[in-house]
């Protein structure tokens, strides 16, 4: 039973896709630029017109 239980979580673990941010700056000059890659990965991510529609102000 242990056994499986831990095969479990490792295979969870491994098929679990990679988490992705959009890069950042330490300044707000790329502000614009960020937001529009963000909201970039926010459509492919599933995202819907609303949400991205709030995101674009």
């Amino acid at each position: 039973m242990r056994h499986a239980a831990l095969f479990t979580l490792l295979a969870t673990l491994l098929a679990a896709p990679a988490a992705q941010a959009a890069t950042c700056g330490n300044t707000g000059a790329g502000f614009e630029a960020w937001k529009a890659d963000f909201a970039r990965i926010a459509a492919a991510e599933g995202v819907g017109r609303k949400g991205l529609q709030a995101l674009a102000g």
